[in-house]
C-alpha cells in the first residue's frame, strides 16, 4: 500500500487516490508470493484487512474498506542454480547490477516465460556466470529476441512496404475472415491463459502468433503480387500486427511507440473492450481538389451539405509534392514527426514575422518549428536558411517578448 500510495503521489495523484485500488470492488490486487510465505501471511493479512473494518465485519469488504487480495504462490527463484540471499553465502545481484547488461522489457518477458508459478527455476545471466563460456547463449535474452529481432522485423518491412507502395498511406480494402478468426483464436487462449496464471503459455501464444505473422507476409510476398494483392495482405497483416500489439501491452511499453507510430487510437488499441475489432486509425482521407483532409469515422455523411472544412486539413497535394498545411502543424506535437526545430526566442520572433532565419545546413526538407516545446508551424530547411510558412495572415509586425 505505502509503494502504491508513494507512485501515485509521484506523478502527482491525490493523496487517496490509492483506495481506488486498494478498497474498491473495481480494483483488482494480485500479490505474488513464495510459496512457504504463503501459510502465515495469507491467513494473517486477510484477518488484518477484516479487523480494519471494526467490531462488525462483513465479507466481502464494501466500498471504501480494504478488498481481499489475490494471491499467486511461486516456487523458489535460484540464482545460478543455487538459493541465494542478502545474508547468505551466496549473494544475488542488485538490480541496479542487472539493469546495466538488460533491459526492463528483457526481464519482463524472461520471468514470464520460465513458468515461475509452477516449477522451481534459476536464473542464470551470463555476465555474472563465472563458468559461462564467450560462445555461449545468454539463456536471460533469449525471449527478448521476439521483439528486438522478430516484431520488429515484420513492423519495419510493414512500414517501409507501405511507404514505397502506397506514399505512406494505409490502403483502405477489407480484412480476410480467416485473419480475423485466427486473432479471435489467440486472443481467446491468451486470456484464458492470462486468466489462469499461465503466464508462460500466455507468452508462448504471442510469441507463436508474432512468429506466424513474419511467416505470413514472407509467405505472401514471394507472389509477386499486384497493387491489389499487396492492398490486401497490407491490411491483413496490419490487423495481426494491432491484435499482438494489444497482447504485448502489459510485457513491454514498446507498444505505445508502435501505436503512436501507426496512428492506432490508444483510447480502444489496448482496451478489451474492443479486442476482436478490426483495427481502425479513426478516420479517413478526402480530398476538395488540390486539398486533403483527415476526416474523422464519427463524421456524418456531408453528402448536400456546405462545409468550411471536413476535418483536418492535412496540406495541399501539388505536382510532385505535397505541401503540409499550419493546421496539421498545430495538430502534431514534437514527439510526432521525424523533423522537429526548437527555436530561439530570436528565431522565434522571425518566424512570427514572415521571416526566414539561418538555420544548420544539414537540415534539409520540411521542419515542424516549435517554441518552447509548443508547436508553432512549418519551416522548409535548404542551404542554411529555413523558409517561412508561416500563414501571412497569422504574421505579426512588432514583437512578443
Amino acid at each position: 500500500i505505502s509503494f502504491t500510495k508513494a507512485y501515485l503521489e509521484s506523478i502527482g495523484k491525490e493523496e487517496n487516490e490509492w483506495k481506488k485500488y486498494w478498497c474498491s470492488p473495481d480494483g483488482k490486487v494480485f500479490q505474488f508470493l513464495g510459496e512457504d510465505n504463503i501459510y502465515f501471511y495469507g491467513p494473517a493479512q486477510q484477518a488484518i484487512w477484516l479487523y480494519t473494518q471494526g467490531e462488525r465485519p462483513v465479507y466481502p469488504a464494501p466500498v471504501g474498506q480494504l478488498q481481499t487480495t489475490t494471491i499467486v504462490p511461486i516456487k523458489f527463484l535460484l540464482y545460478l542454480n543455487s538459493v541465494a540471499s542478502s545474508s547468505g553465502q551466496i549473494k544475488p545481484p542488485l538490480a541496479k547490477e542487472l539493469l546495466n547488461y538488460y533491459t526492463p522489457d528483457q526481464f519482463r518477458l524472461h520471468f514470464l516465460a520460465m513458468n515461475l508459478g509452477n516449477n522451481t527455476v534459476s536464473f542464470n545471466p551470463k555476465p555474472f556466470n563465472p563458468e559461462a563460456k564467450d560462445d555461449d547463449i545468454d539463456p536471460v535474452t533469449v525471449e527478448g529476441n521476439l521483439l528486438t529481432n522478430v516484431y520488429n522485423r515484420i513492423l519495419r518491412t510493414v512500414f517501409y512496404s507501405t511507404q514505397n507502395a502506397f506514399d505512406g498511406v494505409l490502403p483502405s480494402c477489407e480484412i480476410d475472415d480467416n485473419v480475423m478468426e485466427e486473432c479471435k483464436k489467440a486472443i481467446l487462449n491468451y486470456e484464458r491463459f492470462m486468466y489462469e496464471r499461465k503466464f508462460h503459455q500466455a507468452y508462448n501464444t504471442v510469441d507463436v502468433f508474432v512468429r506466424n505473422i513474419n511467416k505470413y507476409w514472407v509467405k505472401e510476398i514471394k507472389n509477386n503480387l499486384d497493387t491489389e494483392a499487396l492492398k490486401k495482405l497490407t491490411v491483413n497483416t496490419m490487423q495481426y500486427i494491432f491484435v499482438a500489439n494489444a497482447l504485448l501491452h502489459p510485457m513491454t511499453a514498446g507498444t505505445e511507440n508502435v501505436a503512436d507510430y501507426i496512428g492506432f487510437d490508444k483510447t480502444k488499441c489496448f482496451s478489451w473492450d474492443y479486442i476482436f475489432e478490426k483495427f481502425d486509425k479513426g478516420g479517413s482521407f478526402v480530398t476538395f481538389g488540390e486539398q486533403v483532409y483527415w476526416m474523422p469515422r464519427q463524421m456524418i455523411p456531408l453528402e448536400g451539405l456546405k462545409v468550411i472544412r471536413p476535418g483536418l486539413h492535412l496540406g495541399t497535394d501539388k505536382k510532385m509534392r505535397f505541401e503540409p498545411s499550419h493546421a496539421l502543424a498545430l495538430y502534431l506535437s514534437g514527439e510526432t514527426v521525424r523533423q522537429r526545430y526548437e527555436m530561439t526566442g530570436e528565431q522565434a520572433e522571425r518566424y512570427l514575422r514572415g521571416e526566414t532565419f539561418a538555420c544548420d545546413d544539414k537540415l534539409k526538407g520540411w521542419m515542424l518549428l516549435t517554441i518552447e516545446g509548443f508547436s508553432a508551424g512549418f519551416g522548409k530547411a535548404g542551404n542554411g536558411q529555413m523558409k517561412n510558412h508561416y500563414p501571412k495572415g497569422l504574421r505579426k509586425e512588432r514583437t512578443l517578448f
